[in-house]
């Protein structure tokens, strides 16, 4: 679902659903990390994520050289415990 809304600065690398539907994580990587807050809005218009808030946004550079970074949104204010690092 999220492929009709991606472009090529932002893409999805990992999503995951826990605790019977109230846990959403979703990663993915960007080249503008200004646009991972539009990308991020756009997936909640989605009607599979209608009503989905999320509350908590990490984003990082693994490595100084690397042109992207790598971002994870959480539902909730705290990532849940099973993917809590």
């Amino acid at each position: 679902f999220p492929t009709r809304r991606s472009s090529d600065l932002v893409w999805l690398t990992g999503f995951s659903v826990q605790a019977g539907g109230e846990d959403v994580v979703i990663r993915g990587s960007s080249l503008k990390p200004a646009l991972i807050p539009v990308f991020i809005q756009q997936l909640s218009d989605e009607p599979a994520l209608s009503g989905t808030k999320f509350g908590l946004l990490q984003i990082q550079r693994e490595r100084p050289d690397t042109r992207y970074v790598d971002f994870t949104v959480y539902t909730g204010n705290q990532p849940p415990e099973e993917v809590a690092q």
